[in-house]
């Protein structure tokens, strides 16, 4: 459906609901379903800017690879994030992993339930733990052979 607008209703769409692919319908059970035939587009769009910045994430902590926030959903809905999805970001509501959605046609979202949380998000490049025990197992055998060297070649001591 949201293929079918025109570029500027696309835009503005996408203050009144989030995008996603067809086969992750299923993953927003409890989330109202936004009916485009019922957008008047053109209007009343600071009312809805107004609505959104009452619901918005408040920032508590940022870094590159650690966000913090707080949130008051006044309904079950989702939080839109303006990044890249990526599968490397982890997202944690009230201290609970929460699956990652692609929404908007690639940024990042969550569902989240009515009420206040905490939500954080976490970024660990993929591969990064293997990288390190691929590491850890190619120093333990770097000094193993290191030591074994050393024993079949002792240094000479002049006296």
């Amino acid at each position: 459906e949201f293929l079918q607008l025109e570029n500027n209703e696309k835009i503005e769409a996408l203050y009144y609901g989030v995008v996603i692919p067809d086969e992750k319908v299923n993953q927003l059970q409890g989330v109202l379903h936004a009916d485009l035939s019922s957008i008047s587009f053109g209007s009343g769009m600071a009312q809805t800017w107004s609505q959104l910045n009452t619901n918005a994430m408040k920032m508590t902590s940022f870094s590159h690879s650690h966000i913090q926030g707080e949130i008051n959903m006044s309904q079950t809905g989702v939080v839109v994030f303006s990044m890249p999805f990526d599968d490397g970001w982890h997202v944690y509501v009230d201290g609970v992993e929460k699956d990652l959605l692609l929404v908007d046609l690639g940024f990042t979202g969550v569902k989240v339930e009515a009420g206040a949380h905490r939500i954080e998000l976490k970024y660990e490049p993929l591969f990064s733990k293997s990288g390190w025990i691929v590491f850890g197992i190619g120093a333990v055998l770097f000094l193993f052979l290191l030591v074994r060297k050393v024993k079949l070649f002792p240094i000479a001591s002049t006296t």
